[in-house]
């Protein structure tokens, strides 16, 4: 029987004997204002921390591995990547390189530390050069929640089937982040029927929060195209959700609504959908919902604002056809049209509001004015011109009366319908 104090020391022996052997380094540490640099072969690699200038660099066997000591009194551990030297995580000292995290298990650190575009795809290169394109793929995965630039570049060049078939786990997460670049690379169709359950759950989970909303959005699309009514459910869960900081807004949000009105109009819902498809007609002057003889308006649009409100042949084939886009189509698209979607919606189901066609119906009223002088030009309260965009597009936002605009004022006349007593607004 070995003695407690006997086996002590065997033990600290054995543990002394596991550590991977400490080797200076030929690598050497610059400091210029204040700013730390690691020069070995000629590669200069700039450091995070705070060095002092005679700070010996140490390695492990290989020299794949490098380590010095910050200010801060810890260690740094770099990588050697096949040409490249990249910043690895912070470790305790002294430095056990047998206990630091071999290059595969370092790969989020690594990508965290590299920060810009160039230095990360820099690091991928490198991960190529030496392991081959599956390298890359790993990466991918292990820096998936990680945000900033350079991700989907390296995406775009790594192998599909196996980028595919890896990121399903990623996909499982419950990173926002994670899980919507992950959304990218899976398939969201029919193939996959054993991966639908978990497709509508995250399509519920990220749509509710309002994160990561492109992302959501094509999820949402996904889970109409296999199951409408689960679609219709969620929709309506999301648009009661809907933060009232961003109702009439633009942006990504505008993707996720999108959907959320494409799931409501097309889909069996729990909920009164006519209400929830009212939000996207905000704003009340959106151009789509204008028509001309090329079918609805955008905002770059010339207009007078006397267009009618779009019928039911022009914007009903457009709601079918967003019904049958690929949900991938989403990470590319260049503009959501989500009023579009409300607005066919409401109007196939013959369940606009009254309030809304009012609104543009005083649009469209006749404008009584003289053509002038401008108002722009013209005394105060004196008749002139105002801008007949601006005069219409006014006349809807505003109920009917007295309304006072820039440079102009006028009265929206009911009994008449006509906007007229067009004048220069006495102060603004």
């Amino acid at each position: 029987m070995i003695r407690r104090p006997v086996a002590l020391l065997l033990v600290s022996l054995f543990a002394i004997s596991c550590r991977s052997k400490e080797l200076v380094s030929d690598a050497k540490v610059e400091v210029l204002g204040g700013r730390a640099t690691l020069v070995l072969d000629g590669t200069k690699t700039e450091l995070p921390d705070e060095v002092a200038p005679d700070t010996v660099v140490t390695r492990d066997e290989s020299g794949r591995r490098l380590a010095y000591r910050t200010k801060a009194g810890q260690g740094r551990v770099l990588y050697r990547i096949g040409e490249g030297v990249f910043v690895g995580p912070i470790v305790g000292l002294p430095v056990d390189f047998a206990a630091a995290p071999e290059t595969a298990r370092a790969l989020a650190p690594l990508w965290e530390m590299a920060k810009t575009k160039e230095r990360r795809l820099g690091l991928a290169a490198e991960l190529e050069r030496e392991k081959g394109p599956s390298a890359n793929v790993e990466l991918l995965v292990a820096t998936a929640s990680i945000p900033g630039p350079g991700w989907d570049e390296v995406r775009a060049k790594a192998p599909a089937d196996a980028l595919e078939k890896a990121m399903w786990p990623v996909f499982m997460q419950t990173d926002p982040l994670a899980i919507a670049r992950a959304a990218r690379v899976v398939d969201l169709g029919t193939s996959a029927a054993d991966k639908r359950p978990f497709v509508t759950i995250k399509a519920h989970d990220l749509g509710r929060r309002w994160v990561e909303p492109r992302a959501a959005a094509a999820l949402l699309r996904a889970v109409l195209a296999y199951e409408p009514k689960a679609a219709g459910t969620i929709a309506c869960d999301v648009a009661s959700t809907r933060p009232k900081s961003l109702e009439g807004g633009g942006g990504e949000e505008a993707f996720l609504a999108e959907a959320v009105y494409l799931a409501l109009a097309l889909a069996p819902a729990p909920c009164v959908r006519e209400t929830l498809l009212a939000q996207g007609l905000e704003p009340l002057d959106h151009p789509s919902f204008r028509c001309n003889e090329k079918g609805p308006l955008g905002w770059a649009s010339d207009t007078k604002q006397d267009e009618p409100l779009c019928t039911i042949e022009q914007v009903g084939p457009i709601l079918a056809a967003e019904g049958e886009r690929p949900p991938r189509d989403v990470f590319t698209a260049a503009e959501a049209r989500a009023p579009l979607v409300a607005y066919a919606a409401l109007l196939e189901k013959g369940k606009l509001p009254d309030a809304f066609v009012a609104a543009h119906e005083r649009r469209r009223w006749a404008l009584v004015q003289p053509k002038t002088p401008s108002c722009e030009d013209a005394p105060p309260k004196a008749p002139c011109a105002c801008d007949e965009a601006t005069v219409r597009q006014n006349a809807a936002r505003n109920a009917v009366g007295h309304v006072a605009i820039g440079v102009c004022e006028y009265d929206v006349d009911e009994a008449k319908k006509q906007i007229v007593n067009v004048t220069r607004r006495a102060s603004e």
